[in-house]
C-alpha cells in the first residue's frame, strides 16, 4: 500500500523562506569584519543616550567647537564636571557673566589680580558734602574745628580739608598747619561713621577759614 506524499502549502513555502531570510541576515551581521560600520553605515539620530555606555564619549572623541551653548542644558555641568582651572577668562566670552550668574560671596580676594578693580568697575553711587568754618579775620590767630555730616542713609568713606580763602575754595600758601583729619565718631566703625571732622591752628595774615569735605556711600 502507497502512502501518498502531500504537497508543502503556500503558507508553509512561505514561513520556511521567511526562516532562511532570517538566519542568513543573521548571519551575515554576525559576520561583519571589525570597525566596518562607520558613520555612513549609521541613520541619523540611530544612536540615543540609551545606547552609549557610561562615560563612552569624552573630550578626544569630540571635535573643536562641536559642542556649543545651545547644546548643553541649563545647570546641566556643575563644578564636579570641570577640572581644576579648566574654564579661565580665555574660555569666557565677553560679557558672558553676569551678576545673576555669580553665587553670593562666590568671589574672594585670593580670586582677585592685583589692581584689577578700579573705580571703573564699582557700580558705586557716591556723595562729598562740604562745611567752612567761621572766618578768622586778618590778623587774628586761631583755632578751628569744622565737622560735616553725611545725608541720611549714607556712611562715610573718606574725606579731607583745609585752610581756604574767606569767600573761594582756593588754598593758602601761607596757612599753618591742619591738626587733624578723621572720620567721625573717631571711635565707631563701619555704617556708624557717617561724619568728617578737620581741626587745626593757622596764623597766616589774611583773612581765612577751615574747610573740610567728607565722602559717603549709601548704606545698603
Amino acid at each position: 500500500m502507497h502512502h501518498r506524499i502531500r504537497r508543502p502549502s503556500p503558507s508553509l513555502l512561505i514561513s520556511v523562506l521567511a526562516l532562511f531570510i532570517a538566519l542568513g541576515g543573521i548571519g551575515y551581521a554576525a559576520s561583519l569584519p571589525k570597525n566596518s560600520v562607520g558613520t555612513a553605515q549609521i541613520k541619523n539620530k540611530a544612536v540615543v543616550s540609551t545606547k552609549l555606555g557610561s562615560e563612552s564619549v569624552t573630550s578626544a572623541a569630540i571635535r573643536s567647537k562641536a559642542v556649543g551653548i545651545t547644546d548643553i542644558a541649563d545647570k546641566a555641568v556643575g563644578q564636579r564636571a570641570l577640572a581644576d582651572q579648566a574654564v579661565n577668562s580665555a574660555k569666557i566670552a565677553s560679557k558672558a557673566v553676569g551678576l545673576s550668574d555669580i553665587a553670593d560671596q562666590a568671589v574672594g580676594t585670593r580670586a582677585l589680580a592685583t589692581k584689577s578693580v578700579n573705580p571703573a568697575k564699582l557700580n558705586v553711587t557716591y556723595v562729598s558734602v562740604s562745611k567752612f568754618s567761621p572766618v578768622i579775620e586778618k590778623g587774628q590767630t586761631g583755632y578751628r574745628n569744622v565737622r560735616v555730616a553725611c545725608p541720611s542713609n549714607h556712611r562715610v568713606i573718606g574725606g579731607g580739608g583745609g585752610w581756604v580763602g574767606p569767600t573761594t575754595t582756593d588754598p593758602l600758601e601761607s596757612a599753618s598747619f591742619i591738626t587733624g583729619s578723621r572720620p567721625f565718631p573717631p571711635s565707631a566703625t563701619g555704617n556708624s561713621q557717617n561724619a568728617w571732622e578737620v581741626y587745626g591752628n593757622d596764623d597766616s595774615p589774611g583773612s581765612r577759614r577751615l574747610m573740610v569735605t567728607a565722602v559717603c556711600i549709601p548704606i545698603s
